[in-house]
């Protein structure tokens, strides 16, 4: 495991941390699993909206965007206000193994 980064969340660095995230990499060369920014006094909405803007950037196309709130219902919620980058790649390949469907899930609720 490549490991989990945090890192809190600024408008004026936020680039620099989401462009390096694809070469970073441990000692050892496993290359990190996630970067977990930390977003203090973010709303919900500012969170859906900014992964939505995220999303649709051309030079993160590697990367999948995911965010979390103390406010969820998930159960599974992050207890501060977080947006995650994951390799896209591999986040697919892991939804695979365990027969994750983004469609059914959705369905579902």
């Amino acid at each position: 495991m490549g490991g989990i980064i945090t890192i809190p969340y600024n408008g004026n660095t936020f680039d620099t941390y989401a462009t390096s995230f694809e070469v970073c990499e441990s000692r050892e060369g496993v290359k990190t699993d996630c970067f977990v920014y930390v977003c203090d006094n973010k709303s919900p909405l500012w969170l859906e909206t900014k992964v939505q803007e995220l999303q649709s950037v051309d030079k993160y196309k590697e990367s999948e965007w995911l965010y979390s709130t103390p406010d969820d219902d998930e159960g599974n919620a992050t207890p501060v206000p977080v947006i995650i980058q994951q390799r896209k790649a591999q986040l697919q390949q892991l939804r695979e193994q365990v027969g994750y469907n983004e469609t059914t899930e959705s369905e579902s609720n």
